[in-house]
């Protein structure tokens, strides 16, 4: 329940470590969509107008923060599969008590899109947010250890993406 709460705080911290750059900053992800039941990470995305901007001063910013960059190359996987993948940078949490990911992406990029398009959707639909959570559940109740679970989900997103572009197009939603 204080999930909400703690996104505010780290929102607060990153927008200070940024000042005076007025980066967008939203809570994604299912720790952002009330009711649903998630790990307790804290998903945060950062808009940023280039990578390359990221990879400069944002990044040296955000690691003195206590948002160290994780190593290594990260994206998205898109949706729906079959295209290139979304490239993305990927923050983590210096403090031990309090887990986070935070995604960096590039504004109006695709995958930038989808994780605002799929939290405002799930917050938006009980029937989704439940079947969702249902999914989740039978998942990690007969995955086999070690499972590779982003490939496992691959079809349910899929067809939750297409759920959700339905949903933007009816509503007139926008990021």
């Amino acid at each position: 329940p204080t999930w909400p709460q703690q996104y505010v705080r780290l929102a607060a911290r990153i927008r200070h470590a940024l000042g005076p750059a007025d980066l967008r900053i939203d809570h994604i992800g299912p720790t952002a969509v009330p009711g649903l039941a998630a790990r307790d990470v804290i998903d945060v995305q950062l808009t940023v107008p280039s990578l390359a901007e990221a990879d400069g001063s944002i990044a040296q910013r955000l690691a003195d923060a206590g948002f160290p960059r994780m190593p290594g190359d990260w994206w998205d996987d898109p949706r729906p599969a079959g295209s290139g993948r979304w490239e993305k940078r990927l923050h983590g949490s210096a403090d031990p008590g309090r887990a986070v990911n935070l995604h960096v992406r590039v504004a109006d990029s695709p995958g930038w899109r989808y994780a605002l398009l799929m939290r405002d959707h799930l917050r938006a639909d009980p029937a989704q947010r439940a079947e969702y959570l249902l999914f989740k559940q039978e998942l990690a109740a007969s995955a086999p250890e070690g499972a590779d679970f982003p490939t496992i989900r691959d079809p349910w997103f899929d067809e939750e993406y297409l759920r959700a572009e339905e949903w933007a197009a009816q509503t007139g939603w926008r990021p």
